[in-house]
């Protein structure tokens, strides 16, 4: 029962990618190319599920042959893989395939080759954006720490001035100003 629902769903991956070869020039068939390579990079992943669901066995095989689909298949220019995606959960869940496991055979049809190479590139900018935020994070931090530092400086040493002219103009609020511009300058300082 297992080996003949994993038959199944190799068909249906072999089926869901096939089309008939057409003639190409050399840019198209470079980019053909490309397109692939999305069955070998996703071997690994559907013989790690087989192994995950105890079929060990059968994951080596199916892997293999995935491979080679991969090596031998031309995709079709519109996007198989979305549009068809949801029947074959759907074909997998009405032969016996719980959901639980259809869902990620979902989700790897879904996968993408160009979405794997954008999430290879996302992957390397990390550490690039990282370490370049850090430097700008840093430079920031000294500058607003220095101009904290002067403009506190800069309050402590004309709280004592403007204290008196405002004292001079309306009396007792003029030490009340003082207060809170002394305070501002303890605090930025």
């Amino acid at each position: 029962m297992q080996l003949t629902k994993v038959f199944l769903l190799a068909t249906s991956l072999a089926t869901a990618f096939a089309a008939p070869f057409a003639e190409a020039d050399p840019a198209a068939e470079a980019a053909e190319l490309e397109k692939r390579q999305l069955l070998n990079d996703l071997a690994p992943d559907v013989a790690a599920l087989l192994t995950a669901l105890g079929l060990g066995s059968l994951a080596t095989p199916v892997g293999g042959l995935l491979d080679t689909l991969g090596s031998n298949v031309k995709l079709k220019e519109r996007d198989v893989t979305s549009d068809q995606a949801l029947d074959i959960a759907d074909i997998l869940t009405r032969r016996g395939v719980p959901s639980d496991i259809a869902l990620p055979i979902q989700d790897l049809l879904n996968t993408r080759s160009t979405d794997i190479q954008k999430r290879q590139v996302l992957t390397s900018l990390t550490s690039l954006l990282t370490s370049l935020l850090s430097s700008v994070t840093n430079t920031v931090n000294s500058t607003v720490t220095g101009v904290t530092g002067v403009a506190g400086n800069a309050l402590t040493n004309v709280t004592g001035t403007v204290g008196n002219t405002v004292t001079g103009v309306t009396g007792a609020l003029g030490s009340t100003v003082s207060g809170v511009l002394s305070a501002l300058g303890t605090i930025l300082a």
